[in-house]
């Protein structure tokens, strides 16, 4: 069995959908909304869902730059780690801090995906 790629699971999440859609539409229109087939359908779309593969989180190339959420935001790096996110320069990619390196690099957004830590700045009087 082939390792499906990231885009190939999330085109197989979408076509999954749309198919169970297409199949609860046809269901409706035959027997009505009471019909047995609803419940075949969905436990059969559930046992589907639950064979494939985790539904990968969108990249920072499908999300769109948002200051106030994504500076300082953590993500994902494919090759470099865990990196913070400083800004989205004029070419659409996304300076960030690598903490182990003591690096600022530029990244391509396709390879960030977005993790729930948020950093602040914070003053410190002495």
């Amino acid at each position: 069995m082939t390792n499906p790629t990231r885009q190939e699971i999330i085109d197989t999440y979408d076509d999954l959908a749309r198919l169970a859609g297409i199949a609860i539409r046809l269901a409706i229109k035959s027997e009505g909304r009471n019909s047995q087939k609803l419940d075949v359908i969905d436990d059969l779309h559930k046992a589907i869902f639950k064979a494939l593969p985790p539904k990968p989180q969108p990249t920072m190339a499908e999300v769109e730059w948002d200051d106030d959420k994504h500076y300082l935001a953590e993500a994902e790096h494919e090759y470099q780690g865990a990196v913070t996110m400083l800004a989205k320069n004029t070419y659409g990619w996304v300076l960030c801090f690598r903490r182990g390196g003591h690096e600022v690099f530029t990244a391509d957004p396709r390879l960030l995906t977005l993790i729930s830590r948020r950093y602040t700045l914070t003053e410190v009087q002495e």
